[in-house]
């Protein structure tokens, strides 16, 4: 937890650097009342899945062209989507945060 609010700690301070530059006073006033607040951010739950993709037409078609030659194994990549919803209660007030990304999982099709 406390790796997960230095985190939030560098990135609040990386956007403050930005606020500054670009003058924006609105910005950096939230950003400074953000990090006022950080020590009464609690993260109290996260829950992780792996959404798997439909494998890409060139793959199955290649997967599927080894498989008739005779290939006994093949190695593929598939796209996933990583996908956390984290409960976090800033200042007493619970909050679901939704996260979404992009990767791959690769492995063997035996």
């Amino acid at each position: 937890r406390s790796s997960d609010l230095s985190r939030v700690r560098a990135w609040t301070l990386l956007l403050l650097r930005h606020s500054l530059s670009n003058g924006d006073e609105q910005s950096r006033s939230r950003l400074l009342g953000l990090l006022a607040t950080s020590s009464s951010i609690l993260l109290t739950a996260v829950v992780t899945t792996f959404q798997p993709l439909n494998l890409p037409p060139e793959v199955k078609a290649k997967v599927e062209a080894e498989k008739k030659e005779g290939k006994s194994e093949n190695d593929v990549v598939l796209p996933v989507i990583f996908e956390a919803l984290t409960d976090v209660t800033i200042q007493g007030q619970p909050f679901t945060v939704p996260l979404r990304a992009p990767g791959t999982i690769s492995g063997k099709i035996l």
